[in-house]
């Protein structure tokens, strides 16, 4: 995995996935991906980063694995955090060992527990003398060298930033005394001694955007950052006076969007990188003087990330356009050295994979925005790429037109407890969206010519929208908030079918947009299909576009387009246990939802329906349905009789979350079944779907969070952490 030649990385990596999928190793492939880089450790000579639930880290000047060590699997998170020279890994219940960087050996354990609840996080402070500790009931500062334990004086909840001085004795905190939420922000300084009861006050920060502590200059000035997630032109920096406030500089943002900058050497220098000649320039942070410039390995530095000063210098590591790793002394004319190879990895993040193509999130120079590419899975061609302004929030599910040209996207951002959201039509080769509406991003036509789009807030409403238009062109209005469901189009875009309660709707594309109804028996008059998030969805069209699957809870509904008519109601007469119970809501809740669990291992009475999924196969022939992702039963189009039955065996057993996590994944044309479980339960498997026979068995890891099985069923690929595992499948 390094420049220097050496294999060692690879052969841990395959030993990795033997002990991942035993039966199929030899002929399992891998890609790489990119590793995630928490710290290159020039004195110890090291790269530490995360693969699975192991903190590893390979010697600098061979590439081979020096040591691993076990990430703890906390309840939210992973526990661990580097620090200067060693690690910490710690546990909820608040079991802590350091490590050495260099030999990857024990230095330390603690048990900081103290009966404060679960310890939340960890990390190393001041040179790696103290362990900043983060309880439910509050922050801890603990000495390593003494064991001894100070409670900050102040709230964690109030807190926007901690910070020690440059005497290495006092911590400076601020907290909020305005606005809760800000903006605008008002916050106190305070500083404090550990082992001093009481903090002494000293100025008050004033800002009308968000603001934060960045950092302490060497001469104990404040280095504050303030932004607006809105607008990102109100970002700016400044230097402080920590006993008056008195503004000593202030730092506009560069003005152009896509220039890296940052502070450097405990905020003593500041960088901004010249795009043009790939030149960072290093100056004075508190005098704004310049110092040198620096040149960049490649052509184009796609980002940078600042190391703490070790052996003397000051270093930063740079990614350049063709992922190639470099680790940069930060002195003029400092020679930067290849640490990682990028040719040898995935090129991006993988989003998602759809054979024979898989979509990439690649890194950017350009703030606040967002890369992704479409490369061919044999060869890594890159084909595509679609380049959009990020709301700095989550996304949903990416969509591709059938000729790959069109990308769909929506963005998500929460704040102040209201969420927005919008979805984006992008095209290869063009700088701007095609289309930009607020909403929820359900389907894409395979054409690419339309969308459908559900309101963020009621959802009680959705669009069908003309993309040569930019306009909706006809709406779909439920008669209750939250009851605007799934949405999909035909295979040829000619048809769109929308459920909005009570109604489930097809309208014709190609003829004057005619509308007609399908017709529900008198007995199912309320129900409820749910929007197709998975790849296996609620809701389809047979591939001639004559029929259209809609599933509900405990059943699903097989009309004819044409007229409306319900043809057959494949019941599923299985009851589950509920997928999700809360285990914060509460002992009495937790406890009769464990009782549920129990009882309704022998009777019924306390299961529910099941949430369906649903899809065609045998070119139209046969129905599939798939009960709470573990029972799926194959029906007969015509006469509407059940033909088969695959029980997958997967378990109903909870995560620590309380979660029932199993997934039953088809095959576009839903030829091939593949079942597993996302916690690591029960024995994932391939089968082929109309006839029920299992074709293979597999061993996934825990943190696995993609499978895709390709049409012809002969390769399965699973996105395991960074990586993509191409599995053999049927013979």
């Amino acid at each position: 995995m390094r420049v220097s030649g050496s294999n060692t990385g690879v052969l841990v990596s395959l030993l990795l996935v033997a002990a991942v999928f035993p039966a199929d190793a030899a002929e399992t492939r891998v890609l790489s991906g990119m590793p995630g880089i928490h710290r290159v450790d020039a004195e110890a000579g090291v790269l530490l980063y995360q693969y699975g639930w192991f903190l590893r880290a390979d010697d600098l000047d061979t590439g081979e694995t020096r040591w691993t060590f076990l990430i703890p699997k906390n309840e939210n998170h992973n526990g661990f955090s580097v620090g200067l020279n060693h690690s910490i890994f710690f546990s909820n219940s608040g079991q802590l060992s350091v490590v050495s960087h260099k030999t990857g050996k024990e230095t330390d354990r603690l048990n900081v527990a103290g009966g404060r609840g679960k310890l939340v996080s960890a990390s190393l402070d001041r040179e790696d003398t103290w362990a900043a500790l983060s309880f439910e009931q509050g922050p801890v500062l603990c000495e390593l060298a003494t064991r001894r334990q100070f409670q900050p004086p102040l709230a964690a909840t109030d807190s926007i930033g901690g910070r020690w001085m440059p005497d290495g004795k006092t911590c400076l905190f601020t907290t909020l005394t305005g606005n809760t939420p800000p903006p605008p922000t008002r916050a106190q300084v305070w500083f404090w001694g550990p082992g001093v009861s009481e903090p002494r006050a000293g100025c008050v920060l004033e800002s009308p955007v968000r603001m934060y502590v960045a950092g302490v200059l060497p001469g104990g000035q404040l280095f504050v950052r303030e932004y607006d997630p809105g607008n990102p032109d109100a970002s700016r920096a400044k230097i402080v006076n920590p006993e008056t406030g008195a503004l000593i500089r202030e730092m506009a943002r560069p003005k152009e969007p896509n220039v890296l900058s940052g502070a450097l050497n405990k905020c003593a220098w500041w960088y901004e990188h010249d795009v043009e000649g790939n030149l960072l320039h290093v100056q004075d942070i508190l005098t704004g003087e310049p110092l040198f410039s620096l040149p960049l390995p490649g052509k184009n530095t796609v980002r940078v990330m600042t190391q703490p000063r070790m052996a003397g210098k000051d270093w930063i590591v740079t990614w350049e356009e063709n992922n190639n790793v470099w680790l940069v002394p930060l002195e003029k004319d400092g020679a930067p050295r290849q640490i990682l190879d990028g040719s040898r990895f995935l090129p991006g993040h993988v989003s998602r994979i759809i054979p024979p193509y898989m979509l990439c999130y690649q890194n950017t120079t350009v703030p606040r925005t967002s890369t992704v590419a479409l490369y061919t899975l044999d060869g890594m061609e890159k084909k595509r790429s679609w380049t959009y302004t990020d709301m700095q929030g989550g996304s949903g599910r990416t969509m591709l037109s059938d000729d790959t040209k069109r990308f769909m996207i929506s963005l998500f951002r929460w704040e102040n407890n209201v969420q927005t959201s919008k979805a984006l039509l992008l095209e290869d080769g063009q700088t701007e969206p095609l289309l930009e509406m607020e909403g929820e991003g359900l389907a894409l036509s395979p054409d690419g010519r339309h969308v459908l789009v559900v309101d963020i807030k009621k959802r009680d409403r959705i669009e069908l929208v003309s993309v040569e238009k930019r306009a909706p062109i006809m709406a779909f209005t439920a008669n209750r908030e939250y009851g605007a469901g799934a949405a999909v189009f035909s295979p040829t875009g000619r048809r769109a079918a929308v459920f909005h309660h009570p109604s489930l709707t097809v309208v014709d594309l190609d003829a004057g947009l005619p509308r007609r109804e399908m017709l529900f028996p008198m007995a199912d008059q309320n129900v409820y299909i749910n929007p197709s998030y998975y790849l296996t969805g609620t809701m389809c069209f047979s591939p001639d576009e004559s029929m259209l699957l809609a599933a509900g809870y405990g059943k699903t509904w097989l009309f004819r387009v044409a007229t409306g008519e319900c043809l057959h109601t494949f019941v599923e007469e299985g009851r589950f246990a509920q997928p999700y119970q809360s285990r914060r809501q509460g002992f009495l809740r937790t406890l009769e939802g464990m009782a549920s669990d129990y009882m309704g291992k022998v009777t019924d009475r306390f299961k529910n329906r099941a949430q369906l999924a649903c899809a065609f196969t045998l070119d139209g022939l046969r129905a599939v349905t798939i009960a709470q992702n573990q029972l799926v039963r194959i029906w007969d189009v015509q006469t509407g009789q059940e033909t088969g039955m695959i029980k997958t065996g997967l378990p109903e057993t909870r995560n620590k979350r309380g979660e029932i996590r199993n997934m039953c994944t088809l095959s576009t044309n839903g030829a091939y079944l593949f079942s597993c479980n996302r916690d690591g339960f029960g024995t994932a498997a391939l089968w082929e779907t109309f006839s029920g026979r299992k074709l293979k068995e597999y061993h996934l890891p825990e943190d696995f969070w993609s499978v895709t099985v390709a049409d012809d069923g002969r390769k399965v690929y699973v996105v395991v952490g960074s990586d993509l595992h191409i599995l053999p499948g049927r013979d």
